[in-house]
């Protein structure tokens, strides 16, 4: 389908007159932001600081887009852009907390910025998850956990987030947070008992129909194994 703005101003403009928040918020939005459409930044700049005053998420989040996009002729404003997104974090807005993450590693301040990203990903932002899988996966501001990272490149990916899917590609390659993995992580992990239990255990079961499970244990004791 395509777009048709001039209809899509005449109804938004019609439900700001009725007094809806969320037709506010997105006519401003399309005044600041719409690539197919004669922007007029000051008039959607004033729209969504009406909208603002009104205590909803979505216009605190596109004002926050607005303070921090560059633009020609309006500076950028951080501390302008990080109270909005704060105020839309506070009511669980998922989109606004990988930009917080941003501002608060930007400013070094990595583990206030990790702990945006996990607020973010656990409401289901797949840009968060993304930024966090890729925090967790190099150790940059957080404790390094692969695993832990491939489970929410994972859920990026399952979004549809393009760098997400690759990194979890990745990982699938590397084997990284598959069974595999796993079980070579618990094998080197345990004692010499357990370990020959372990083996014990694959020996038993060598014509079982679990193939899977043993090549697995057959291949942590090859790859990992001492």
């Amino acid at each position: 389908l395509s777009r048709n703005y001039k209809k899509a101003l005449y109804f938004m403009q019609r439900g700001y007159e009725l007094g809806s928040k969320l037709a506010v918020s997105r006519l401003g939005y399309l005044y600041v932001f719409a690539d197919d459409l004669e922007r007029d930044v000051e008039k959607g700049l004033y729209l969504l600081r009406k909208a603002t005053q009104e205590d909803y998420a979505l216009a605190n989040y596109y004002y926050g887009l607005a303070n921090i996009t560059k633009m020609p002729g309006k500076a950028v404003n951080q501390q302008k852009a990080k109270a909005q997104f704060t105020l839309a974090a506070a009511r669980e807005f998922p989109s606004c907390f990988h930009y917080l993450g941003d501002i608060c590693v930007s400013n070094r301040r990595p583990e206030q910025g990790m702990q945006h990203f996990r607020e973010g990903s656990l409401l289901g932002d797949p840009m968060s998850q993304y930024r966090y899988g890729r925090a967790l996966f190099h150790g940059k501001g957080i404790q390094k956990d692969v695993q832990a990272a491939a489970k929410w490149f994972h859920q990026s990916a399952e979004s549809g987030h393009a760098d997400g899917q690759y990194w979890h590609g990745f990982c699938k390659l590397c084997g990284i947070g598959t069974v595999l993995d796993y079980i070579i992580n618990t094998y080197n992990s345990v004692g010499q008992n357990q370990r020959t239990e372990m083996r014990s255990f694959t020996m038993e079961r060598r014509n079982a129909e679990n193939k899977i499970l043993y090549y697995s244990i057959t291949a942590c004791i090859v790859l990992g194994g001492k």
